[in-house]
């Protein structure tokens, strides 16, 4: 299991919207004198640092420290949806079109890797969306103890 420690934003139901607690990842970006992707950090962080996460039935309020966690697993099956099943559309894509009679091998390749990429991207953001698989969301595990 994969844990984060997070502060909740809002609570509806069953999902709880957190923001995970940024970590700097070595000692040159805590110190403001990284390579530079701090910087793309930084700038998504507003969008990437709000989360929502299934809670278990805890009781939750605004504001308070709770660690959230994700099996290894279900971080395997998203990585391979959003990186895997895009690469496999692109390679077959370029395969069934340099196969088509038409525009030439290399011209049929490319047209139609980009579009089963392009196709491929639509279908994982669709499914992404409408996926309310509890197997590929963080779940709160506790509330966190204070720390003095």
């Amino acid at each position: 299991m994969i844990t984060e420690p997070a502060t909740v934003l809002s609570v509806d139901g069953t999902n709880v919207w957190v923001r995970c607690e940024t970590q700097a990842s070595c000692a040159r970006c805590a110190e403001g004198r990284g390579c530079g992707a701090w910087w793309f950090g930084e700038g998504l962080k507003s969008r990437l640092g709000r989360v929502r996460v299934i809670n278990p039935g805890l009781s939750l309020r605004e504001g308070q420290s709770v660690v959230i966690g994700l099996s290894e697993s279900s971080l395997v099956r998203a990585a391979f949806l959003i990186y895997g099943v895009p690469i496999l559309a692109l390679i077959g894509g370029a395969y069934v079109g340099g196969r088509l009679p038409g525009l030439g091998v290399e011209a049929a390749a490319v047209t139609g890797g980009i579009i089963a990429f392009a196709a491929a991207l639509v279908a994982v953001r669709r499914f992404g969306l409408r996926s309310n698989r509890t197997t590929l969301q963080p779940v709160v595990l506790g509330a966190r103890e204070p720390t003095v």
